[in-house]
């Protein structure tokens, strides 16, 4: 089947019948929930890595990626509503609504969402985090996936290709497009006449017209937009939550020419949400990077008000609640730092190539220094804490609760509390990290010498303070007299995430420190 000629109803049936296959080209965080999702829906598809050693876990039915769909809250009803905070849309259980990200309840007033500083109290279930375990087992199981090296015979196979490599920065803060040359090689190869390629990695303005375009033409001999369509349409959705935001949230694409355009449009039309087009993809590839940069910079932003609110002593988060009385304003919430993937280097993407043509960005670069300094900040709290509660950090156990980069993932990748673990390290202090989803065998922390909790529980007992640096679920049913029943010992509470009351902390007998909080607001 010509996919490039074929109408955009005959391109939806073709796809979940699966007529037309679908080879994903990098099987990471884009590409694994996005490879099934679609055989979910009938399609038949190729999940294509150089990673030999990570497909073999897929094809035993393990999935070292946790994402989580609607399913997370099994009764609940998707509200049109999308958090100011986060941009997901609002759920509704019984009567309570509420962000399924930042998980904070949302009032809605005249149609406009209103968050509030309270967590929701709907209970969650329980396999939530096996969801992407049972998506993958079954769709080895129905033969609509199929995993391989071999990206050149999969696209031969295709009628729809869609890169989803790492684009990283190197050492120098510089981007790497080597993932990307090399995985539009492999596909140029076996590229045919009517194919469409569609790149949904992060790139900087320009890569999908002009690196990947030209080395599919080199490869293949065939011509973007005449013999082969080409468009970009970019990843948008929240680590954690991209079961459902592949069915929730609306597509921006942007392709060579129109028929491309009609062809990826019609690909992402079978998740039933809004697609929107635009004129070419340098437009979806810089929006992409604008929404990243937006959100970085405003976590600066977030960061730098809470340091002072430390500093005059108020309570940042009360703070931000009274400013959402104004619809004009939505300020995000501070924490120890940004991790995860993108938004510690999406900014590179466009600062390198603006600086090579005589513009050097100043408010970009700032806003990474402040996000990078933050769990410095964290590690302060708990110095300043410790001299209080007058005792030593060498020797003492403290545990680390939350080592992926955000709540509901199992991400660790330039996570804050990576670097918080590696200053105890350096202070002598005896280190217990707790993760209810990263895995025992995950990377980045093979090199740290840490004893690993398996529960809550365990890892408070003989725990002398506590920093709470991931907001997963588990942890936010927290409180100090809960932790304090569990770790007897336990002195000390650093609440980089605003689980905790600080009053009812303090009140368990707790020194605590909280971004945003410090000392200056202690009663007395």
């Amino acid at each position: 089947m010509n996919t490039l000629e074929s109408t955009p109803l005959r391109i939806t049936k073709g796809i979940t019948s699966g007529k037309i296959p679908v080879s994903i080209v990098g099987m990471g965080h884009v590409g694994l929930p996005l490879a099934l999702s679609l055989a979910d829906l009938g399609a038949k598809v190729f999940g294509c890595d150089k990673d030999e050693r990570f497909l073999n876990e897929l094809r035993a039915g393990r999935s070292p990626i946790v994402e989580h769909s609607k399913n997370l809250f099994p009764s609940s009803k998707v509200l049109a509503h999308a958090c100011p905070n986060c941009g997901v849309r609002i759920l509704k259980v019984g009567t309570e609504t509420f962000c399924p990200s930042c998980m904070r309840k949302a009032q809605i007033v005249e149609g406009s969402v209103r968050l509030t500083i309270q967590m929701h109290t709907v209970r969650m279930r329980s396999e939530a985090s096996q969801e992407m375990e049972i998506l993958l087992k079954r769709a080895l199981a129905s033969g609509n996936l199929t995993i391989t090296t071999d990206t050149s015979d999969a696209v031969r196979k295709s009628g729809f290709v869609v890169i989803t490599v790492g684009t990283p920065i190197d050492k120098n803060r510089q981007p790497d497009a080597s993932a990307m040359i090399s995985a539009s090689k492999a596909v140029g190869r076996g590229l045919k006449k009517g194919d469409v390629v569609i790149v949904r990695s992060t790139v900087s303005p320009g890569t999908t017209e002009g690196l990947v375009g030209s080395i599919l033409s080199e490869e293949s001999g065939l011509v973007a937009g005449k013999d082969f369509g080409l468009a970009h349409v970019p990843e948008t959705t929240i680590e954690g939550l991209a079961l459902f935001e592949l069915k929730t949230l609306s597509k921006m694409i942007g392709a060579v020419d129109k028929r491309s355009a009609r062809a990826a449009a019609a690909l992402f039309e079978v998740f039933k949400t809004p697609v929107y087009l635009f004129d070419g993809p340098i437009i979806t590839e810089t929006a992409k990077l604008f929404l990243n940069i937006y959100r970085d910079v405003n976590i600066a932003l977030a960061n730098e008000l809470a340091l002072a609110c430390e500093a005059v002593g108020v309570d940042v988060m009360k703070v931000i609640e009274a400013t959402r009385a104004d619809p004009k304003t939505n300020i995000l919430t501070p924490g120890p730092g940004v991790g995860g993937y993108c938004l510690t280097k999406d900014s590179f993407y466009l600062t390198q190539p603006a600086s090579e043509k005589g513009f050097v960005p100043r408010l970009l670069p700032l806003a990474r220094e402040i996000n990078d300094l933050m769990p410095s900040h964290v590690y302060t709290l708990l110095l300043d804490a410790f001299r209080e509660a007058g005792v030593g950090v060498k020797g003492s156990r403290v545990a680390v609760m939350g080592i992926a980069f955000k709540g509901n993932t199992s991400d660790t990748r330039e996570s804050p509390s990576l670097a918080v673990i590696r200053q105890l390290l350096d202070e002598g202090a005896d280190v217990v990290v707790h993760d209810p989803l990263v895995k025992e065998d995950d990377p980045r922390l093979r090199d740290f010498k840490v004893a690993r909790a398996g529960t809550v529980q365990e890892s408070l007992k003989g725990a002398v303070a506590a920093l709470l640096l991931t907001d997963h679920l588990e942890y936010r049913v927290l409180t100090g007299a809960s932790m304090k029943k569990a770790g007897p010992g336990l002195r000390i509470v650093i609440d980089a995430r605003h689980i905790l009351d600080p009053v009812e902390a303090r009140s368990a007998g707790l020194v605590y420190r909280g971004v945003g909080h410090g000392v200056a607001d202690r009663p007395g």
